[in-house]
């Protein structure tokens, strides 16, 4: 039978869904944990931080076969009501012992009577903070499978390299999305401007570097909402609209035809051609994009952009 789904929204548990996922021995994995105690919290929040992100359910006790290679069941073990304040001082003490700090979340799940609860930790999965770290200790913690285990050097440093790596990545997205817009108002200030009878070519946009970049960043563009084919702001759209209007520029290069170039100017100034959104659209997005990837790179970086 499938596993039933675990909620992608803090908001969107309640003591059902909880009581749901208590009754599948097979529920816990590289993303969703439940812990009977409070006990190695900082743990157990670095190494969830440091593969994939996911949940942590505080107040859910398992007990497992004698073996201890499966859970035979799950069981409440919450914390009584009143100690929300206790709880949330350890867990404030658990991610100030973690380097950097991770942007954990969290809410409190309550019986139908009141008189106990258990807290849902959302821990997030953000490439360009790992590896973390144990300040007091300076360990470094995974998940693999269903529990934690100790990082090895070779695995701190594959999480330190692809940090590095996505940052690079991001770096050139930011470039190549600059430069096409560039590009793109200059080519179409050219057009506009550029008289029927003339000799002199239009330069089409050059699309290969912004393409590769997208191909390296394609987690990053899907989390970002910056993929969806059912919006329009979306890099795919973008391409295709531009490649659009290369068409109509290698056209417009290729005749003599004066009344063709007429025609295609004519075109290009009503911008009436598009399929999605016109290419002042276009260019808002890309300054949209551009805006998210330098607050991105400032925030996780040393990259500075004046």
């Amino acid at each position: 039978m499938e596993l039933p789904k675990i909620p992608e929204n803090l908001e969107d548990w309640n003591i059902e869904i909880l009581e749901e996922l208590m009754k599948w021995t097979n529920i816990e994995s590289e993303t969703f944990d439940f812990k009977g105690t409070i006990n190695e919290l900082d743990e157990h929040i670095c190494a969830m931080a440091n593969t994939k992100g996911g949940y942590l359910v505080l107040g859910i006790q398992e007990t497992k076969s004698k073996d201890d290679k499966h859970v035979i069941k799950f069981e409440k073990n919450g914390m009584d009501a009143g100690e929300e304040e206790n709880i949330k001082r350890k867990i404030g003490n658990a991610v100030l012992n973690i380097d950097p700090n991770p942007e954990i979340k969290f809410e409190h799940c309550y019986e139908h009577d009141k008189k106990q609860f258990f807290t849902i930790i959302q821990i997030p999965d953000k490439l360009t903070s790992k590896p973390y770290f144990l300040r007091s200790t300076d360990q470094c913690f995974i998940r693999i499978g269903d529990s934690k285990t100790r990082a090895t050097r070779s695995l701190i440093l594959h999480l330190f390299s692809s940090t590095v790596e996505q940052i690079k990545n991001i770096q050139n997205l930011y470039s190549t999305t600059f430069l096409v817009k560039e590009e793109l108002e200059r080519s179409l200030k050219r057009l506009q401007s550029i008289g029927a009878e003339t000799t002199s070519k239009v330069p089409p946009i050059d699309l290969n570097f912004i393409r590769n970049a997208i191909n390296l960043n394609y987690l990053f563009l899907l989390e970002n909402d910056l993929l969806r084919s059912s919006s329009k702001d979306n890099f795919i759209h973008l391409i295709h609209i531009i490649e659009l209007l290369n068409t109509k520029i290698n056209m417009f290069n290729r005749t003599t035809n004066t009344q063709d170039k007429e025609g295609i100017i004519k075109e290009v100034k009503q911008q009436s051609y598009t399929l999605y959104y016109d290419l002042k659209d276009v260019s808002d997005f890309l300054n949209k994009v551009i805006i998210l990837l330098k607050e991105y790179l400032e925030k996780y970086s040393n990259f500075r952009i004046t």
